[in-house]
C-alpha cells in the first residue's frame, strides 16, 4: 500500500465543467520524494482520473517548479 500525501495543489475548472488538477505529493516507496500526478474529473463524474504521472523529484520546490514549467497557467499551492 503506497501512502502518499499531497502537499501542493491546483485546480482549475474547463469550459466544460471538467475539472483539471494538478497536484505534487509525497512519495513512500524506496527513495523519499515528491511526485506529480495530473488528474481529471469529469461534470457527471464522481472520480478524479489520472493522466500523467512525472517524477520522483528530491526536492519539493523542484516537483512544484517543474510541474508549473510543464503545465503552464497553474500555479501551485502548499496545501
Amino acid at each position: 500500500l503506497k501512502m502518499s500525501e499531497v502537499v501542493a495543489e491546483s485546480v482549475q475548472t474547463q469550459s466544460d465543467g471538467t475539472l483539471w488538477a494538478i497536484t505534487v505529493q509525497t512519495v513512500d516507496e524506496g527513495d523519499f520524494g515528491f511526485e506529480v500526478e495530473s488528474q481529471v474529473k469529469d461534470p457527471d463524474s464522481i472520480s478524479w482520473r489520472s493522466l500523467d504521472v512525472i517524477g520522483p523529484f528530491k526536492r519539493l520546490v523542484e516537483a512544484i517548479e517543474e510541474a508549473e514549467r510543464l503545465y503552464r497557467g497553474h500555479k501551485l499551492l502548499l496545501v
